[in-house]
């Protein structure tokens, strides 16, 4: 399916959801060097609160993994909202061909923006966890998501947390920034105590990061 997208708004806004793998952080690199901001939805979010979320950013396109934790939340978004569409996000199988013509898959008319203007257009919208009501948007600029926060003592970090979660994305971006090794908890399998026992064992990190 191919993707057109003409810069008409001060923000275009792309929504994404999939499991946290290397499909996700790729197509999130991807994209932003494309000059869309994303919305990065849970992908336990229910139908009500994903639609909520997206009729607040302004944005009917969603770019989904095709794993199944993904558990088909675009598509059931679809369900209740004709107007969005869903495309399907692309795995190593494909961007690792150094055969693909990517420009060809794309038409997209990017802005004339400067570096300096484009530091402040949205890069990143996570949204909170809707424990108290439906989930509200976060939107974070260019600048602000690069803005360095302490990554922790050592060289090696290691989080479990999805990176549709803000403080471990943020995290991730600061220490790839810092040139500190980011460990990343395989998001195919179960989070259990035995099983990151098992990768702090593995990965001997200085740091470990988890969500409250």
């Amino acid at each position: 399916m191919r993707l057109t997208y003409d810069f008409k708004s001060k923000d275009p806004i792309l929504t994404l959801i999939g499991p946290s793998n290397l499909d996700y952080v790729v197509t999130q690199f991807a994209l932003s060097r494309l000059e869309f901001g994303l919305l990065l939805l849970s992908n336990r979010l229910s139908p009500e609160a994903g639609l909520k979320l997206m009729r607040d950013c302004g944005t009917s396109i969603i770019i989904q993994s095709p794993s199944a934790l993904s558990f088909n939340l675009g598509p059931r978004l679809q369900e209740r909202d004709s107007s969005i569409r869903v495309y399907t996000m692309v795995t190593s199988s494909i961007y690792r061909d150094k055969d693909l013509d990517f420009q060809g898959a794309l038409s997209i008319h990017r802005s004339l923006k400067s570096n300096e203007e484009r530091q402040h257009n949205t890069a990143i919208i996570y949204h909170s966890s809707g424990s108290t009501g439906l989930p509200k948007c976060i939107a974070t600029s260019h600048a602000k998501l690069l803005a360095r926060i302490p990554p922790g003592k050592g060289s090696k970090a290691m989080t479990a947390s999805p990176l549709f979660h803000a403080y471990a994305s943020k995290l991730t971006i600061n220490c790839m920034m810092e040139g500190k090794c980011m460990y990343l908890a395989n998001a195919e399998m179960p989070q259990t105590s035995q099983g990151l026992v098992e990768m702090c064992e593995k990965a001997t990190p200085d740091v470990f990061f988890a969500g409250p």
